[in-house]
């Protein structure tokens, strides 16, 4: 089941990020949380074979949970994965922020608001 969370730094900056699929269409239809050098946090389909930004199609993108799109050196406040989808993980802090370039990135629950 997909799922959006928040990502956050003490800089400001807050986005929302996807992160699986439906039911239906996981098999074609499943996201992930990367880090493109031009377009900043992006949800990238990892459901395809060809993993590219999908604003810019750039190739040149960093799954954040792996090095370079995280510190991966930096204590996690909490041992399990905040985001996971398949072998695809990230725990809630130490990534890379687009706005300050510091690794004070963290992910959190997004907050869902009914009407």
């Amino acid at each position: 089941m997909g799922s959006k969370h928040t990502a956050s730094c003490e800089c400001g900056f807050s986005t929302e990020v996807s992160v699986g699929g439906s039911r239906s269409s996981f098999t074609t239809h499943s996201y992930f949380p990367f880090l493109c050098k031009q377009c900043g946090i992006v949800s990238v389909n990892v459901a395809k074979e060809n993993i590219v930004c999908p604003t810019c199609q750039s190739e040149d993108v960093q799954q954040y949970g792996e090095e370079g799109a995280s510190d991966l050196k930096l204590k996690q406040s909490n041992p399990y994965p905040r985001l996971q989808n398949y072998d695809r993980e990230a725990f809630q802090n130490g990534h890379k922020c687009p706005q300050c370039k510091k690794f004070t990135l963290t992910f959190s629950t997004a907050t869902v608001r009914y009407s």
